[in-house]
């Protein structure tokens, strides 16, 4: 007997405007073996985060709302049902894109698994591409903090910007600390200075 993995523990499906078919659509999710259970709603849980997954079944006027409703509540993947291929036209295609993938009420159990399936990969990649996005700014301010301490220390000490950073490594490995966090320690305290010696300048 072959072993299906369960990838979709909890699925929510949610109804809006658009209920003719999705009693059939429904039957046709529990036939997918991937699918555990299928929790019809009206509106938004509480908390969205409990499920693997969510379907808008809803009229294209009211997509933009329920997705970015949705998208402010927890990050899982969002698919919509469609009577037949959409008439998409150029305003749509923002709110299209923010959705994971696209599914139709003519599609069949096997069909259905496959688009929930590839949806769920398009996610994953999304979800890792918007955290490695997230790490570079990290990264990048942090250069800039690294950067602006080695200019300090350079204007100061009258040495190079090789040679300030030198001085940083050194005494980052000295207190234990990143480079970093020392260079925002040299920034921080240049500033206040500079914000001293400015209302020096304004009282004398």
């Amino acid at each position: 007997m072959k072993l299906v993995k369960i990838e979709f523990e909890r699925l929510l499906l949610l109804e809006s405007g658009m209920t003719d078919d999705n009693a059939q659509f429904i039957e046709k999710l529990y036939k997918s073996p991937i699918i555990r259970k299928v929790i019809v709603s009206n509106d938004l849980p509480d908390d969205l985060s409990s499920f693997a997954g969510a379907i808008l079944a809803c009229k294209e006027d009211m997509l933009p709302y329920w997705i970015n409703k949705a998208k402010k509540e927890a990050n899982v993947p969002f698919f919509s049902i469609f009577q037949s291929h959409p008439p998409f036209h150029v305003e749509q295609a923002e709110v299209i894109s923010k959705l994971d993938g696209l599914l139709f009420y003519s599609m069949t159990a096997e069909q259905i698994t496959w688009g929930l399936r590839m949806g769920q990969s398009h996610w994953r990649r999304r979800m890792d591409m918007t955290k490695e996005i997230h790490q570079l700014k990290i990264r990048l301010k942090e250069r800039k903090v690294i950067d602006k301490a080695k200019e300090i220390l350079a204007e100061l000490k009258n040495i190079s910007l090789a040679e300030a950073y030198q001085m940083l490594r050194l005494k980052a490995m000295s207190d234990r600390q990143s480079i970093e966090t020392v260079s925002r320690s040299i920034v921080t305290a240049y500033d206040l200075i500079q914000i001293e010696k400015g209302k020096s300048k304004n009282h004398s």
